[in-house]
């Protein structure tokens, strides 16, 4: 069949008084599909007629069902010729596409089985450039609710979006930074996207040169982080894991914490010296908020802890006892005074570490005591 289909012209004469039902078998499928698709509108009008000649005389395949998988079989085969400008043909095809009880043709119709595997988020409904259109004219969040995903696998798909969503902050900041506060009224998915691309913009691989003015952006971002840790309903409603990776609440309290972290740790982009109060509460409320994820599943119980949203707030907590006392230290302040404001979240966390472990027989109480040169 491959031999026929790659040298038809000299093949041709002995190929078509062959043409019979028999051709039409499992065997012959994939190099016969081919055949039929390449050359048959070079077919003689004989050989095109024996081709549906034999299809309409294939046998009924046993089993169940055997009318309605016979007339699929012959829509799988009809399909290799459907574009070839044969009347019959494309009669007939039409005739099987509108049959109900027949379903979706097969997107691999050469093959018998196939296999099929995909990675990644999937396509978006909307491109970047798009949503960053819908945020210049105010319908941001309308259009981005009114998707509904239907088919996870083709797409387009939530995932897709909350992507696109991610590169339209990143590549025009400046136009969503105004519309933070129209976002608490988002769904969890898209306020992750928000925020994180804000955060890739800080972060010290960032996809390029942004035009975004830090001090004017930290201002707003602490507003927001402030009005959702406090918000009830953010913590009320439930945090439930997409089985498709897609973002949750408890996705944006990580996602927080590592800005407040990053943003006492980077010099050139990190926050003023002003709004350090100001996280220092946002700390505050993650930490009364955000519960343990329970004991480890590893023997790694460090790279668990740092990896639970728990953990990210207590490495955002240690920076901001850092960059406090350090800054005390170089403007010749007492360190032990500002160390006096965080000691008692340091305490309040060991001492649940301590209620864990009060069953060890050789039990010691942690302290957060340090000593101060």
């Amino acid at each position: 069949m491959h031999a026929v289909t790659e040298n038809f012209a000299v093949l041709q004469p002995i190929f078509e008084p062959k043409i019979s039902a028999a051709l039409f078998t499992a065997g012959h499928r994939h190099e016969l599909y081919r055949l039929l698709r390449e050359r048959f509108s070079e077919f003689s009008e004989s050989a095109k007629t024996a081709v549906i000649s034999s299809l309409r005389s294939l046998p009924q395949p046993k089993g169940e069902g055997p009318e309605r998988r016979l007339k699929r079989t012959q829509r799988d085969w009809l399909t290799a010729i459907k574009d070839a400008g044969y009347a019959a043909a494309d009669q007939w095809i039409n005739a099987l596409t509108l049959d109900p009880s027949l379903g979706s043709p097969s997107e691999h119709p050469d093959f018998l089985t196939y296999h099929e595997s995909r990675w990644g988020p999937g396509p978006t409904p909307f491109a970047a450039n798009s949503l960053v259109a819908f945020a210049k004219d105010g319908t941001i969040i309308e259009r981005l609710h009114a998707f509904e995903e239907k088919d996870s696998w083709r797409g387009p798909t939530l995932g897709g979006l909350v992507e696109a969503l991610q590169a339209a902050v990143v590549g025009a900041p400046n136009e969503f930074l105004p519309l933070l506060g129209t976002f608490h009224a988002a769904r969890p998915e898209f306020q992750y996207a928000l925020l994180n691309g804000f955060k890739q913009l800080l972060g010290p691989n960032e996809p390029a040169k942004s035009e975004l003015h830090w001090p004017t952006a930290w201002p707003k971002l602490m507003v927001y982080f402030t009005q959702s840790v406090k918000d009830r309903n953010f913590w009320t409603e439930p945090s439930s894991e997409h089985p498709n990776m897609i973002p949750s609440r408890d996705w944006i309290v990580s996602l927080i914490a590592d800005f407040l972290q990053t943003g006492t740790r980077d010099e050139e982009k990190g926050y003023p010296a002003e709004l350090l109060p100001q996280g220092l509460e946002i700390i505050r409320s993650l930490l009364a908020r955000v519960r343990s994820s329970g004991p480890p599943q590893s023997n790694d119980p460090m790279t668990h802890a740092i990896n639970t949203s728990k953990g990210r707030v207590i490495e955002a907590l240690i920076n901001h006892a850092l960059t406090v006392c350090r800054r005390a230290y170089q403007g010749g302040e007492s360190v032990a005074d500002v160390w006096a404001t965080v000691s008692g979240l340091f305490d309040a966390e060991l001492a649940q570490c301590a209620t864990i472990t009060s069953n060890s027989r050789h039990w010691r109480r942690p302290t957060s005591r340090i000593s101060i040169s």
